[in-house]
């Protein structure tokens, strides 16, 4: 019953191989995932400071009387 039927066995080397292309693909694509993230952390933090410093300047800088409190 072997004749021209395609055997899927586990240790198969077709499947071997595109096993471990498949886990390689999704680490790779984990690990840019990961640096993607740290990235739009650091964009955030910058941000959140440039508002921050920003606004500190701004209020800083004000007199009592620009305020109006």
């Amino acid at each position: 019953m072997q004749n021209g039927i395609f055997m899927f066995n586990l240790f198969h080397p077709l499947l071997l191989v595109l096993w471990l292309v498949s886990v390689g693909v999704t680490i790779y694509i984990i690990v840019l995932v990961i640096k993607l993230a740290r990235r739009g952390i650091v964009a955030l933090d910058l941000y959140i400071y440039a508002k921050n410093r920003e606004i500190r300047t701004r209020f800083e800088s004000a007199d009592s009387d620009d305020l109006n409190l």
